[in-house]
């Protein structure tokens, strides 16, 4: 099939994303079978115990990660483009970010104490060992994620795939073989994700850093520092963007700890992970136009906002489809989930209108990381965040899961319209 698109000349740049999709939709098979195993066969309050914990072990590394990760990779794809060399300086320099602030303020978190800071998380001092189970679990996806961002920098989806695919394999296949055993409990659980995670993240470092030792590692950093320094300074501004993007996209979780029940915060959890397989498509549009748009040849006003008309004119029916088909899928929706899980459909409805923006608009916002404008988005991202703290805090107690995903979508339309309109109607690059 990948032969039959290039002979009949299409984009490289969709047949890639066509690619990472593929893969993408093969490991989130495996996905989907740790979710329903999950749902069937752990309960309520096991499964919310979860939920705190798969928060805490993808929210501190994003914290962390995403900002620096996102830097990487546009800031590699440039100077790839202009040398011709692989800037490995920016992956060291990448790496070691990460690790010592992730190291810092985990410490700075188990140092404030357990129960208090589950409290604050949570308003509840009931998940301590999600916290303490997810921060270092949390360890094994921040060098995954570090790693993913070098294969896509270098776009080498292949290996981008394939890290993947292993993830979610050896996670469904502990979680299967826990449910076969009948030991199908939060603590299992967590533990074997737990280790699952220190696995793959071992694996992907050694694989990239294989080739080199320490003397060559600090001979690169010490020969090219300029560089180094460059990067830091350009990529402050996305960091912090990224930053406040992560908080209010997780936001939901701990605020409806502290302002709902375990019932609602165990239904809103079942639905974002279905939302999250919906953005399967996002995920790998972004994985792709990424390093695209962060070239030197895309960083004319006139081909950027070509390509924005396009892709604009070519996602914004499928809100069409995207109403029609779920709406029907309610009974199969409740026959894998079960009845108690009957609220979460709802709250999976108020949050198709989310995906829809975000495959129309959000692609847009790497037209402004590459024009540059990189202070706008840090101000645009927080005041989402101010948008959603408040949001939150006045419809969580209202309406529980349905008020935190109402927040959700207005909170990711207000970033990604308003860069879109910015990108449609605005060409004056900063």
């Amino acid at each position: 099939m990948f032969s039959y698109l290039k002979f009949y000349g299409t984009p490289s740049w969709v047949y890639n994303i066509f690619k990472v999709y593929l893969g993408d939709i093969l490991s989130k098979f495996f996905s989907v079978g740790s979710l329903i195993l999950l749902v069937r066969g752990l309960s309520v309050e096991d499964y919310a115990a979860y939920i705190a914990f798969y928060t805490i072990s993808a929210f501190i590394p994003c914290l962390v990660g995403n900002g620096i990760n996102q830097a990487m990779v546009r800031f590699s794809a440039e100077q790839f483009s202009l040398a011709g060399r692989k800037p490995f300086e920016l992956y060291v320099t990448s790496f070691v970010f990460q690790i010592v602030l992730y190291i810092g303020l985990c410490t700075v978190l188990l140092l404030s104490g357990g129960d208090t800071l589950n409290t604050l998380l949570f308003g509840k001092k009931t998940f301590g060992s999600s916290l303490s189970y997810g921060l270092i679990a949390g360890f094994g996806l921040l060098s995954t994620q570090a790693g993913r961002s070098i294969y896509q920098a270098e776009e080498r989806f292949g290996m981008y795939i394939k890290t993947l695919w292993l993830r979610q394999i050896l996670i469904f296949l502990a979680i299967l073989v826990l449910f076969g055993l009948r030991l199908l409990d939060f603590q299992h659980v967590a533990k074997s994700v737990l280790i699952v995670e220190l696995f793959i993240g071992a694996v992907v470092c050694w694989h990239i850093f294989r080739h080199y030792s320490m003397s060559m590692v600090i001979s690169i950093l010490r020969d090219r520092l300029d560089i180094v320094k460059d990067f830091l300074s350009a990529s402050r501004w996305l960091i912090a963007y990224a930053v406040t993007l992560v908080a209010f996209d997780r936001l939901n979780i701990f605020m409806l700890s502290h302002l709902s029940t375990e019932y609602e915060l165990a239904n809103f959890g079942v639905a974002h992970r279905y939302f999250s397989l919906g953005l399967l498509l996002l995920g790998s549009i972004h994985a792709v136009l990424r390093p695209m748009l962060s070239k030197v040849d895309m960083q004319v006003i006139s081909k950027q906002r070509s390509f924005a008309v396009k892709w604009t004119k070519a996602t914004c029916w499928l809100i069409i489809p995207m109403i029609l088909m779920v709406f029907p899928l309610k009974p199969l929706f409740l026959w894998i989930n079960g009845k108690e899980y009957h609220h979460a459909f709802y709250i999976l409805l108020i949050l198709i209108p989310c995906i829809w923006v975000g495959l129309t608009c959000s692609p847009l916002v790497h037209i402004i990381i590459a024009r540059k404008q990189l202070k706008f988005l840090f101000v645009l991202g927080c005041v989402a965040l101010l948008f959603s703290v408040i949001g939150n805090y006045y419809l969580i107690p209202v309406w529980g899961g349905l008020g935190a995903a109402i927040i959700l979508v207005l909170s990711h339309a207000l970033v990604n319209l308003t860069c879109g309109l910015r990108v449609l109607f605005f060409e004056r690059a900063s």
